[in-house]
């Protein structure tokens, strides 16, 4: 009968699904496209709850999927969180990361359906058969990557009055041209020459460089700024939070990155980049799109490539120059 209220099939989850997100926010960004799905695939009256880490709202709160959000301090659960979890009396849990704490916590309240996906995903001493469960699972959630929209997954990014003019996000998403740089692992080990080299090449060709990251990184950005001609590179070190990092990736032309959560978020909000892996292990930086390309280190002996040609190459091609164009 129409207009009357449809309800979940006998068999169906109680009242929903609670999902167990990582710790990282890399990991964490890599889920979204498949709670997303999880979300779509639920009964009438069945709603998606997530469990993340604190840090990890801001970001979660833009995804429509979520219904509700458990978060959890640093340290771990808490009796609120527990008891708050308790409330929303979910039928099943698929835990993406987590342990076996989280497992007898749910079982706890309740909790009969659990799915655990966790498995080391970078640790060397990988299996034969967590190897291909690992490619299956970085293949489905690539393939939802490009199966749901950006409008889907953060809608609220598309209104363009999300920050004001004078935020942030709001004085540089006007530049046609702005490249966003963040060095993830190369801090560590202070590589500046690939960042500096593509951030003055960008600004040879029209661009604008912008600066981005934690804390952690204010030490390598800053020097990295001093190699940089003024007025055309910006230190946005821990200058915005995360919602407004990712409306300022919907405008940005590009993303370079020392692979890391920033490349995984950059994805899902269709931004093209260049991601410098630090190994050769796929999962740290798998899925991306089809507008990035990753840059691997060699292996076997001898000394290091040099990775600038590299890296210009692929900054060209995502400005859209092709042969003698190109340096």
């Amino acid at each position: 009968m129409s207009g009357e209220m449809q309800l979940p099939e006998k068999r169906a989850l109680r009242n929903g699904v609670v999902v167990r997100l990582p710790q990282s926010l890399g990991e964490a960004v890599r889920t979204i496209p498949s709670i997303t799905a999880i979300a779509q695939a639920l009964p009438p009256l069945c709603g998606l709850f997530v469990i993340c880490d604190a840090k990890l709202v801001p970001i979660f709160n833009l995804v429509p999927a979520v219904g509700r959000i458990v978060p959890l301090p640093e340290n771990g659960w808490t009796f609120e969180g527990l008891k708050e979890l308790r409330s929303l009396r979910p039928g099943a849990a698929v835990i993406f990361r987590g342990n076996w704490v989280d497992k007898a916590l749910f079982k706890l309240v309740g909790i009969r359906k659990i799915f655990d996906f966790s498995f080391p995903l970078n640790a060397p001493e990988l299996g034969f058969g967590q190897v291909r469960q690992c490619r299956a699972w970085c293949g489905k959630t690539s393939a939802l990557l490009g199966g749901i929209s950006v409008p889907e997954i953060f809608p609220v990014l598309e209104s363009g009055d999300f920050f004001p003019p004078d935020s942030v996000a709001g004085k540089f998403s006007i530049h046609p041209k702005i490249l966003l740089m963040t060095p993830g692992f190369a801090r560590k080990r202070e590589e500046y020459e690939p960042f500096a080299a593509a951030a003055l090449h960008w600004i040879e060709n029209g661009g604008i460089v912008l600066l981005i990251g934690q804390e952690t990184d204010r030490r390598f950005n800053s020097a990295l700024l001093g190699q940089l001609p003024s007025r055309r590179a910006f230190d946005l070190t821990s200058a915005m939070e995360l919602p407004e990092l990712l409306y300022l990736m919907r405008y940005a032309r590009g993303v370079l990155a020392g692979a890391g959560g920033i490349v995984q978020l950059a994805n899902l909000t269709r931004c093209a980049g260049v991601a410098l892996a630090d190994s050769q292990e796929f999962t740290k930086v798998a899925p991306v799109g089809s507008d990035w390309e990753v840059i691997y280190p060699p292996t076997g002996s001898g000394a290091p490539r040099n990775q600038v040609p590299d890296v210009l190459s692929a900054l060209d091609r995502m400005l859209g120059k092709t042969g003698t164009e190109q340096l």
